[in-house]
Parts: structure tokens; sequence; C-alpha cells
């Protein structure tokens, strides 16, 4: 019947408050603190504070009696230690960070342009020995049409006329493609 009573919040936090077996600590409780606050939203506020700050069960006491020294903000004391030149160091080992980063960007950038150079090197050199071996073959394929042509004219496979190409006509140039005249065709 007692955990009908029990809102969910504190079913909740007796099963969050429990020790796991094996973490017990023998400490003493405070049992006032708990009660006079049992009804209050600032209470539980307080609460989920107290759980929050309180250490791990388990953990080792060493951890929390040391005091931090290092916290990131410094302190009063580490802030009068502070040199007069604090901000002109901070922005030169901020300039010299980025200066860093920037030689290391151009150095990339080298290597990478680099590797660019050497690739459109060997991609022109494939050109080149492609356009090479196109005209080689033109060349082969031209020097064959040739041999073929003079065995015809020695052999008289061709006649006469054939031998050399027509002359072009001395008179005027052919009229461009839109002003010459097709013949009609009758059907």
């Amino acid at each position: 019947m007692a955990d009908e009573e029990k809102s969910f919040f504190d079913k909740l936090n007796d099963i969050l408050n429990t020790p796991l077996p094996g973490t017990v600590e023998k400490k003493p409780a405070a049992p006032g603190k708990e009660a006079n606050n049992a009804g209050d939203d600032d209470s539980l506020l307080d609460r989920v504070r107290e759980i929050l700050t309180s250490p791990v069960p388990g953990a080792e006491a060493s951890e929390t009696a040391e005091p931090k020294t290092e916290t990131g903000t410094g302190t009063e004391e580490s802030a009068d230690d502070l040199a007069e030149d604090w901000w002109e160091q901070d922005w030169a080992e901020f300039r010299a960070h980025q200066q860093a980063e920037r030689e290391a960007l151009n150095a990339k950038q080298r290597r990478d342009s680099e590797l660019f150079a050497r690739y459109q090197e060997d991609e022109r050199k494939r050109f080149d020995e492609a356009m090479q071996y196109d005209f080689e073959v033109f060349k082969a394929e031209q020097q064959r049409k040739i041999d073929l042509w003079s065995r015809r004219v020695e052999s008289g496979d061709m006649p006469p006329e054939r031998h050399r190409p027509p002359r072009p006509p001395r008179h005027m140039p052919p009229p461009p493609p839109w002003a010459r005249r097709r013949p009609r065709r009758h059907s």
C-alpha cells in the first residue's frame, strides 16, 4: 500500500538514489533536510542539484578532495600574474598559427599543381603519340593508294585521260551553293 501512495517522482527518486551493490559508503544522512522541503517545488530542484553535485558512488574520494587548479578561465591571482603585453603575445601566437596554416595550404597547392602539371604533360605525350600514330596510318594508306594507282597505270587498266586529275577552270570560280541552279527533273 505504501508504493501506491508514492507519486511517480518519489518512486523515480527512490530508484535513482538506491546505491548499486558494492558501492555503498557509510556516511551519515541528513534526515531533517528532506523532511523540511518535501512539499516545495524548490525542494525537488534542490534535490536534483544535490544529486548532480554529489560524488558518484564508488568513485574515489581523493578525486573530489583535490581542488582543480586549471579551470580555463583563470583566477584573480593568475590575472595579476599576467604580463602587460598578454594581448600582443596571444595575437602573435594566433598570427603564427594562421601563418603555419597558410604555409601548409600553399605547400599542398604546390604539390597539387605539380601533380596536375605532370598529368597534363603525360596527357600531352599520349595525345602526341596518338597523333603520330594517326599520321603514320594515314601516310601508309596514302602510300598504298599511290602504289595501287601506279600499278594500274603501268598495267593499262586506267584510260589515259585519268592519269592526271582534271584542271580547275581558269575563268570564274564556281558560284556559291545558294546561287547555283539546280537542273530540273522531268517526270
